[in-house]
């Protein structure tokens, strides 16, 4: 790798910044490129080569699909809402799953059974959530990863076919920005880190 290349590289890995859901239209990815995007998300960090992730993509009619039954499940859980609210609610939840073009569930299977930690498996879906966002944005693409309610509604998990052994490690939505997205302040370096010493 040449050093203009390098620094290009860099300069992507620092300003990386996710896009706000509602943010994210289409077009999203081809077939080809969504294939090299999870194909870099499951390159990741793996203790005792277990694989404990699985992903599970919406995209199409499937996402209209998905829309609609997890309104419905809204309506359920939050039934405690008025139904102003409810209908405020489940319009922002349906829009945001019909306007992007492609949503990822990156899907965590721990074995319990395993000597690998549970806490060490669950990280390495983490982890493919996090390769998934570099490769989306390599591209060229947006993209946010998201948990709360769509991620931990058991009515909700239990309709995309979430099993008892597994949590929704995170929703990746990916698809363009519809406009330039402003950074956030960041982390300082002097507060959060230390160097350890005897």
């Amino acid at each position: 790798m040449s050093a203009t290349d390098k620094q290009k590289l860099l300069q992507f890995l620092a300003t990386r910044r996710s896009t706000p859901t509602p943010n994210i239209t289409s077009p999203g990815p081809t077939p080809e490129e969504l294939t090299n995007i999870l194909t870099i998300g499951l390159r990741t960090p793996d203790h005792g080569k277990m694989e404990p992730w699985r992903l599970m993509v919406v995209e199409g009619e499937a996402k209209k699909d998905l829309a609609e039954k997890l309104a419905k499940n809204f309506a359920i859980e939050k039934h405690t809402l008025t139904p102003k609210q409810q209908e405020k609610l489940n319009q922002i939840i349906t829009k945001t799953i019909v306007d992007a073009p492609i949503i990822v569930y990156v899907i965590s299977t721990i074995d319990k059974q395993s000597h690998i930690p549970a806490n060490e498996q669950f990280l390495s879906s983490g982890a493919v959530c996090m390769n998934i966002l570099w490769a989306v944005n390599a591209y060229g693409y947006a993209a946010n990863w998201i948990t709360g309610w769509l991620a931990y509604s058991e009515q909700t998990k239990k309709t995309i076919g979430i099993k008892d052994n597994e949590e929704v490690a995170g929703i990746i939505f990916i698809g363009s920005a519809t406009e330039p997205c402003e950074d956030r302040k960041r982390p300082d370096l002097k507060e959060k880190v230390s160097f350890w010493s005897a």
